[in-house]
């Protein structure tokens, strides 16, 4: 069985979460509540991290830390970044909103030091597109990582597919092509790896051998989605 936690399970810290040796650990940001003199008492405290504590250039050795346990312990890392660079323009249109615990910027630059140190990062995202967008919340997240964090387009994939796989338990099966998995991949139209943007050349879909043509695809309408109580 996979374990898979928060980064900081409050009160205690993310070294602690660590530590107790789970395979995934959902939350970049969170990371960084291992420099808080006083750590939260519970989830329901959303007090930011003090951003001002993390170095005030490159990588911080605190964070740096949790990084090298994480490596020899296996541990993959959940990234869910692009949605605090979503809430970052949410709040530039509506100032009054509570902030979110991290800003983008420090989000990316805890998964960059994560990346840089040779940490597997997947591309999670906590949160999901509207049904009339025509991609997946997980487009926001290939962005976050290519134009936000730095990381080249090839990794990003890399992220999407068999370390996304991995986190699931489900790389003998999935995130890459092989012989003797199943036949999922898509086939593009332009070359990702000049710019992550031509991921969404999608000309067609391959799910378990079968192809689905993009040309088919009709967003789902919020009435067809219903409800939890249909």
């Amino acid at each position: 069985m996979k374990v898979w936690a928060h980064s900081a399970v409050f009160p205690t810290r993310p070294a602690d979460v660590i530590a107790a040796g789970p395979d995934v650990v959902s939350h970049a940001c969170y990371l960084a509540y291992q420099l808080e003199p006083v750590m939260l008492a519970s989830y329901e405290d959303h007090t930011p991290v003090h951003e001002n504590l993390l170095a005030k250039k490159g990588d911080d050795p605190v964070i740096a830390g949790l990084y090298r346990d994480m490596l020899a312990r296996g541990t993959l890392l959940d990234a869910t970044g692009s949605l605090f660079v979503r809430y970052d323009r949410l709040r530039r249109e509506h100032p009054e909103t509570r902030a979110l615990r991290c800003t983008g910027a420090a989000t990316a630059r805890l998964v960059r030091q994560a990346w840089k140190a040779g940490v597997p990062v997947s591309t999670g995202t906590d949160f999901e597109a509207d049904t009339a967008s025509p991609w997946p919340a997980l487009y926001d997240e290939l962005d976050f990582m290519a134009r936000d964090v730095g990381m080249p387009p090839l990794a990003v994939i890399h992220a999407a597919t068999l370390i996304g796989a991995r986190a699931a338990g489900q790389e003998k099966d999935t995130g890459s092509i092989e012989a003797g998995k199943l036949a999922n991949f898509v086939v593009l139209g332009a070359d990702p790896l000049k710019d992550i943007a031509n991921i969404r050349s999608i000309e067609s879909t391959v799910k378990r051998g079968k192809a689905y043509a993009r040309a088919n695809y009709k967003p789902v309408t919020t009435e067809e989605m219903g409800t939890d109580d249909d």
